[in-house]
């Protein structure tokens, strides 16, 4: 089934983009050559006084080329072409005074006045309506066979380069938002060559390194990452060019044009059929630094941790030996106590005293027993102590 007029919006939207006076482009558009010189073809060959191409939208009939008159715009409502563009082919009115459905047309009692008209629509490929290619004269007449075959090719032509402008517009449209999005992202954008030259840089990109696109495309763009970095940077295009695999968040340092250096984080993909590599970059210097001061605050962190460490561990062997002394004292008074007793025991057999030197014994045994412990406890804390493994180098891996 043919569609209508009204049945692609996004066609009309195009074919309205074609009729308007808005842009420069546009304009440029208004006055078509090619369009013309059908318009006058079609007069001469049906031998008419006028020949237009009209085109039909919401807002009215608007001509977009026209011969034998300076009417720009008329109202859908009078317009011939509204009707004719509903057929499917040659829609002829042979006199518009003796046809009741136009004989009260406004166009057929103002000046020029229209007896004869004759329109055929204009189809895209789609079966889209588009508009009518139309003659018209103030006198009544008849098209032979021939004018009409003619008519019909001459409206083909019409289509197809209508049809062209259309899409050429739209791909316009579409290059003009490509651009937009290019050069005013945030990001940094570019193109390169896999032999290492800019193509095309960004805004964003020239405003952060602050050369001139001129500039950028002279040189290696090897020549500007730092030195440290080159070698990590041709192993990324070799997995670009020779591989022909995309890079994922890779990290280099830039040069800028004042000398000052920005790091750049990468993601870039190649395109073998045009030997280009597209990549967005973002730069994230200050994240680095950011990332190197919580780097440097844990270092102080651990240094001061170190630092508690060393000295609880050298408190704790201070302690150890401090009390260990003691410890060994008592655990000598109360073996030369015992040796004491067991002279008085063996010097005087009296029970009761005898009683009582077994008691202090027992008491100089458990004294003995938690003097050991202790002793054992303490000898053992200072020999963890000095075993302790302080580290003297922190790696920076381990804290990234």
């Amino acid at each position: 089934m043919k569609k209508n007029i009204h049945s692609n919006k996004e066609d009309l939207d195009a074919v309205q983009l074609i009729t308007q006076r808005g842009s420069s482009k546009v304009k440029e558009e208004s006055t078509d050559v090619f369009l013309d010189e059908i318009v006058a073809c079609a007069a001469r060959i049906c031998e008419m006084e006028i020949a237009a191409i009209s085109i039909l939208d919401n807002q009215g009939q608007r001509f977009k080329s026209s011969y034998g008159m300076d009417v720009k715009t008329s109202e859908k409502s009078i317009a011939f072409c509204n009707h004719a563009v509903l057929q499917e082919d040659v829609f002829e009115i042979n006199d518009v005074f003796e046809d009741p459905r136009f004989k009260s047309n406004l166009s057929a009692q103002s000046d020029p006045k229209i007896r004869f008209y004759t329109g055929i629509p204009l189809v895209d490929d789609d079966g889209l309506k588009l508009g009518t290619l139309c003659i018209l004269d103030s006198k009544p007449k008849v098209l032979t066979d021939l004018q009409k075959e003619l008519l019909r090719t001459l409206s083909k032509s019409v289509s197809e380069h209508l049809v062209h402008t259309k899409n050429r517009l739209l791909l316009e449209k579409k290059r003009m938002e490509m651009d937009n999005f290019f050069f005013l992202s945030p990001d940094l954008l570019c193109e390169a060559t896999m032999d290492g030259y800019f193509k095309r840089v960004s805004r964003s990109f020239i405003a952060e390194l602050g050369y001139t696109e001129a500039e950028l495309k002279k040189i290696p763009f090897i020549e500007l990452v730092h030195e440290q970095d080159r070698d990590e940077t041709r192993k990324a295009m070799e997995r670009l060019v020779e591989h022909e695999k995309s890079v994922t968040f890779f990290y280099n340092r830039y040069r800028c044009k004042d000398g000052s250096y920005v790091t750049l984080s990468w993601n870039a993909i190649p395109h073998s059929a045009s030997k280009t590599i597209y990549a967005t970059a973002r730069n994230i210097t200050q994240l680095e630094l950011l990332k190197e001061e919580v780097i440097q605050n844990k270092v102080k962190e651990l240094e001061r941790s170190r630092e508690k460490f060393i000295s609880l561990s050298s408190m704790t062997k201070n302690v150890s030996k401090e009390l260990l002394e003691p410890a060994n004292l008592i655990i000598g008074f109360a073996d030369v106590a015992r040796e004491m007793l067991k002279e008085m025991q063996l010097s005087n057999s009296s029970d009761e005293r005898s009683h009582l030197a077994d008691r202090i014994q027992e008491d100089l045994q458990r004294i003995t027993r938690h003097g050991e412990f202790i002793s054992r406890v303490l000898n053992k804390m200072n020999s963890e102590a000095e075993g302790y493994q302080i580290p003297s180098v922190i790696s920076r891996k381990e804290l990234e």
